[in-house]
């Protein structure tokens, strides 16, 4: 059984007292462990630790509930309380120099969660240990989900706001998933963490990127983010846009509507293997050196946000790949609807629904594209422009152009050659 005892406050950062009575012979080993508790990560690895505890271990455990505030003034005021042991979740690269260096040479044996061993050097008199959730695991988990769910026309990342160590490999495992598979990705790079600029540029990324999309969030903070702008910019989730999120935190998958789909790294299994791992090296004598164990991903959980594409999806998809291969060989409404073999009303439906276009103003928007691209690379005359991507007069395509895009060909051309060629 467990006893909980009173709280307790040192230089205001508070902790509980936690005993663990199971083998009451033997002397109480005292651990400090620092968490995130504020997170679901923090909560489930803390799981993990009591149900380990729970198999006959005898512990006194000083709980501090949020790592972060584990400063150095902190942790040198608690080691006269002669710890045996420290397990915490902090990440070094969060720490300050002097908490960094005093917890990577406390000399007690020690085990990092979420940590790299070549981030921390270890104490020379005591053991080390980094256990970790495996994060290319994640990121291929989430390609192999996403593609499973259907043929989408393009698939996204959204790293964390600072892009740190782990989402970057959540991205690149990402990435290669999905280039095995045959599949491309376009990632978000911003330009600041400011928030509003931050939300502007976000907001117009996930507007261009052809629909319906797959979009995988390094975390779920970052995927209530895009289903928040997703839902400002009257952009559909999921028939526009999907999004898989990680950490399976319920308070934030339930936070915007619909609820978010997300991976479930192993935190409970992370938790507890930190704390088996901990207990071997304070059970021995002789200093054990930088263990290093990945924990794998858990599954995931399916919520309102991620779906199978439906069969109007892949109807969509279909007109916009004979769309993209023809739209300069003059075809219309017709061709499109006459190449599915479907009703004009249900390709018309399915295309304002999932494109929030219609079928004439997406053949539009191709050849305009195409216009400008050859306006910027090329020294024809205006006139072969016009013919060659597709249209059959040339007063409606240069009326067309300046209605758009506020400018007529002739000073886009002027403004824009050359500058695609010299990048």
């Amino acid at each position: 059984m467990y006893c909980f005892a009173q709280q307790k406050y040192i230089h205001s950062n508070n902790y509980f007292r936690i005993t663990c009575y199971n083998t009451p012979m033997q002397k109480p080993k005292n651990v400090l462990i620092a968490l995130e508790m504020n997170e679901a990560s923090g909560r489930k690895q803390l799981a993990g630790i009591l149900r380990y505890l729970g198999a006959s271990r005898h512990w006194n455990i000083r709980l501090m509930q949020c790592a972060k505030n584990l400063t150095s003034e902190t942790a040198k005021a608690l080691s006269t309380n002669h710890f045996d042991g420290l397990l915490t979740g902090i990440n070094a690269s969060d720490a300050d120099d002097d908490t960094r260096q005093l917890l990577s040479t406390y000399p007690i044996p020690a085990a990092f969660m979420d940590a790299e061993p070549h981030r921390s050097t270890a104490a020379k008199s005591s053991s080390r240990a980094f256990i970790r959730i495996d994060n290319a695991d994640v990121g291929r988990s989430a390609a192999r989900h996403l593609v499973s769910l259907g043929n989408f026309r393009s698939f996204g990342f959204v790293p964390e706001k600072t892009n740190p160590h782990w989402s970057s490999m959540r991205e690149s495992a990402f990435c290669a998933e999905l280039k095995r598979r045959g599949k491309s990705y376009l990632s978000f790079k911003s330009t600041t963490v400011e928030e509003t600029r931050y939300r502007k540029e976000l907001a117009d990324w996930l507007i261009t990127l052809p629909k319906p999309a797959a979009v995988f969030c390094a975390w779920d903070e970052s995927a209530v983010i895009v289903a928040t702008i997703c839902t400002e910019c009257q952009i559909s989730v999921p028939e526009q846009i999907s999004i898989l999120g990680v950490d399976d935190d319920e308070f934030l998958c339930n936070l915007v509507s619909p609820p978010l789909s997300s991976i479930r790294p192993d935190f409970e299994g992370e938790g507890f293997l930190a704390a088996k791992t901990l207990d071997m090296m304070m059970s021995r004598k002789k200093t054990v050196r930088l263990r290093s164990t990945v924990c794998k991903v858990d599954g995931i959980t399916e919520r309102g946000s991620t779906r199978p594409l439906s069969p109007s999806g892949f109807i969509v998809q279909r007109a916009l790949d004979y769309i993209d291969r023809n739209v300069c060989n003059g075809i219309s409404v017709p061709d499109v609807v006459a190449h599915l073999g479907v009703s004009r009303s249900l390709l018309s439906l399915r295309f304002r629904q999932i494109q929030k276009k219609s079928i004439l103003e997406t053949i539009r928007n191709r050849r305009m594209q195409e216009v400008k691209r050859l306006l910027a690379n090329t020294t024809y005359p205006i006139s072969r422009i016009v013919s060659t991507c597709g249209f059959k007069s040339e007063n409606s395509p240069k009326n067309l152009f300046r209605k758009m895009f506020g400018m007529t060909m002739f000073e886009y051309r002027k403004r824009n050659f050359g500058k695609s060629m010299c990048k």
